[in-house]
């Protein structure tokens, strides 16, 4: 991918020296020096705590502006010698494929997502963004979801992300099921999800 990036941006890559590690670090030291500012942005602000992901966003920007003005008069000096940007941008995503199970359902990434029942026995192709996925069937777009990403290793690395209403048709016609699905605790409380889909309860 890193090789696909430089042409898109027809850059030269190179590498590090052998043995000369401080190479290495000049570069990965202003991650962690970003991070660090981050934390201590967060500190300052008094809590960890946004009311959406937009939101957070923003804050890093903020953050990420302030660090880039130190710099802005040496960008200006280089502006004139840098090359101009592509026509189009280089795709930001990883496109990967899945088949859509009888349960209504795709593994992605250890993460089990559902997806409208209407999907049932299709192969999807996938864009996996950082935040979402985005299925197609052949070139029309069917279905989007937020991506869930899960960390550690082990046989316990697994995740869920599930919408009854992806599955609520199919589940009003045979309500019994709801209790029999393996996700059904992962729902709602099986009597509100109940009345959302209309059906009478005992």
């Amino acid at each position: 991918m890193y090789s696909t990036l430089c042409d898109h941006y027809r850059m030269e890559p190179t590498r590090n020296n052998l043995g000369v590690s401080h190479e290495n670090g000049g570069i990965e030291s202003s991650h962690g020096y970003f991070k660090r500012r981050l934390c201590q942005a967060l500190y300052r602000r008094g809590s960890f705590d946004f009311e959406s992901v937009a939101e957070y966003q923003q804050f890093i920007e903020q953050v990420i502006a302030k660090l880039n003005a130190k710099c802005q008069k040496k960008f200006a000096l280089e502006l004139p010698t840098l090359q101009p940007l592509p026509k189009y941008r280089t795709p930001d995503y990883e496109i990967r494929s899945a088949k859509v199970s009888c349960n209504s359902t795709i593994a992605v990434r250890c993460v089990l997502y559902t997806v409208p029942s209407r999907l049932i026995g299709h192969r999807l192709k996938l864009h996996l963004y950082h935040d979402r996925l985005v299925g197609f069937l052949g070139t029309t777009p069917v279905v989007e979801l937020a991506r869930v990403h899960v960390h550690g290793s082990g046989k316990k690395r697994r995740a869920r992300s599930i919408d009854y209403k992806h599955v609520a048709e199919s589940l009003r016609r045979k309500p019994p099921c709801v209790s029999l699905l393996p996700m059904a605790s992962r729902l709602t409380a099986q009597s509100s999800m109940a009345s959302a889909m209309g059906i009478p309860q005992s």
